[in-house]
């Protein structure tokens, strides 16, 4: 940890527009004793969930681009994405990054998250019923629900931020009558003031942004301590072959070279055979 808690008293902005600061404030009090402010931005010019602007850069560009706009010495912005998941592509995920700036120290910082704990869907439909089901597997009215026609017969009507089923019924109602084809096109509101379960993925996130900021390389006492990359290779409990699983996880700091090399697999870990190219081919 830094001794010197370099962060004590300091503001930290992040900038957006969906009220995330609720769920990045309280860990950076709790480990860096730092205050974070919102720094407000109309970030849908970046792209949105529900289409009406594409979003043209990485997710990781996007979060690079909003934390631009602060002026801020200390900033931060984060970036959610949803799709099929890297390992398991029958599950779909919601994927975070936070993209941290320190003007002053002369560094930045990036952690990214994957979790399937996400209400991530979209049904097209003409029946009330039908609509009113998938609404509740989606958690609303907990979580919103984006509502507009399938068709639209004049472009720009969309329901965004529906949280109660009066207004999911009004919604569904103007829709249908507006769309060509009698149909409905609903999603889940993917946002993180109308997403409970995205906004607890950003808290989970920002606790682990925080942790890293309060530990102090070794060598320069920089903080940002922690995990840089990984290189693959833990042999077969089996076989004893090299298999694409995690071997070594590689520690360094933010500004200078120094790093740590740990070896997984001199705590006796070692993979499952099922993960072995040779015995499991």
């Amino acid at each position: 940890m830094c001794k010197n808690k370099p962060y004590k008293e300091s503001i930290i902005s992040i900038t957006t527009k969906h009220a995330k600061a609720l769920a990045v404030a309280p860990p950076f009090k709790k480990w860096l004793e730092a205050t974070v402010v919102e720094y407000a931005a109309d970030t849908d010019q970046l792209g949105t969930f529900s289409g009406e602007l594409e979003r043209t850069l990485s997710p990781l560009e996007c979060a690079k681009t909003k934390c631009s706009w602060s002026q801020h010495e200390l900033s931060m912005a984060s970036e959610g994405s949803f799709g099929p998941h890297p390992a398991a592509g029958f599950a779909i995920c919601n994927h975070e990054i936070l993209y941290f700036i320190d003007k002053k120290r002369g560094f930045d910082l990036t952690l990214s998250s994957i979790s399937p704990n996400t209400n991530f869907a979209s049904h097209i439909t003409e029946s009330l019923d039908d609509a009113k089901q998938f609404a509740e597997k989606a958690l609303f009215p907990s979580h919103a629900i984006i509502i507009r026609p399938n068709k639209p017969t004049k472009p720009g009507t969309i329901f965004k931020g529906i949280t109660s089923w009066e207004a999911f019924l009004e919604a569904f109602t103007n829709s249908q009558k507006q769309s060509e084809d009698g149909k409905v096109f609903l999603q889940t509101d993917m946002r993180a003031n109308f997403n409970p379960l995205r906004m607890q993925h950003i808290g989970e996130l920002a606790e682990k942004l925080a942790q890293r900021l309060a530990s102090a390389c070794v060598q320069c006492q920089q903080p940002g301590w922690g995990i840089k990359k990984w290189q693959r290779g833990l042999e077969c409990n089996l076989c004893k072959e090299e298999t694409d699983l995690i071997r070594y996880e590689i520690y360094g700091c933010t500004l200078c070279p120094y790093e740590e090399i740990v070896d997984l697999s001199l705590d006796g870990k070692l993979a499952d055979p099922a993960y072995c190219h040779s015995c499991n081919p």
